[in-house]
């Protein structure tokens, strides 16, 4: 199912409960008596919340209801004040050869900022150009990502946008040995691609994606 558009701003909220406050999904199902299977299912996109659940929640953690029913501003929302302070900046350009700076460098100026509470520790948005992750991430959507200070802590098997000398890419990362890794596709026309882990300058960890309709 596709959920309604009050029921992903309550889920904004709800995440930036977790991510700022430190209220656990478990704890939210406690303190508004409903199951924690029904939390599950609302977060994750399987169920809309009635109009019951989300006065429930708006009365407990004193959320906007005006945000959740209209999509209006946060306002003045202490609770979630750095959520609604957040934004991410959007940059205009396509994960193609090209793009050798690192994001955020005054080389590359961010097109717009945009509001994301589902993203509130992503550091930028990108999009993607061409088939080779279709379907998961197919031409024009835009990647949301989180920059890793550590180059050295990767998580193999994850999507990763990657710097190197030569171009940026969208890539899944495997482990081949100390000094190599291997990107793949997610379409299996692409073939995998080992290079030396010294090529690497960046590396961007794909949290989340928007699909442009």
């Amino acid at each position: 199912m596709q959920q309604n558009a009050p029921s992903k701003r309550l889920v904004a909220l709800l995440i930036g409960l977790k991510n700022e406050k430190g209220i656990s999904f478990a704890q939210m199902a406690k303190d508004t008596d409903y199951s924690p299977q029904s939390i599950n299912k609302l977060t994750k996109g399987l169920q809309n919340a009635p109009v019951e659940m989300i006065d429930k929640f708006c009365k407990t953690y004193k959320l906007n209801s005006d945000f959740i029913y209209k999509g209006n501003e946060y306002g003045n929302n202490d609770t979630l004040s750095l959520v609604a302070e957040h934004k991410v900046p959007f940059y205009e350009a396509y994960l193609t050869a090209g793009i050798k700076k690192q994001f955020g460098d005054n080389a590359i100026t961010p097109a717009y900022f945009i509001s994301m509470p589902y993203f509130i520790d992503c550091d930028f948005g990108l999009k993607v150009s061409g088939d080779s992750m279709y379907p998961r991430y197919p031409n024009g959507a835009v990647v949301v990502c989180k920059t890793i200070k550590d180059k050295s802590i990767i998580l193999y098997g994850e999507a990763y946008v990657i710097n190197t000398t030569e171009y940026t890419i969208l890539k899944y990362i495997q482990n081949k040995d100390e000094k190599h890794v291997v990107l793949r596709s997610e379409n299996p026309k692409h073939d995998p691609v080992v290079i030396p882990r010294s090529d690497i300058l960046n590396l961007h960890l794909v949290k989340g994606k928007i699909e442009m309709v």
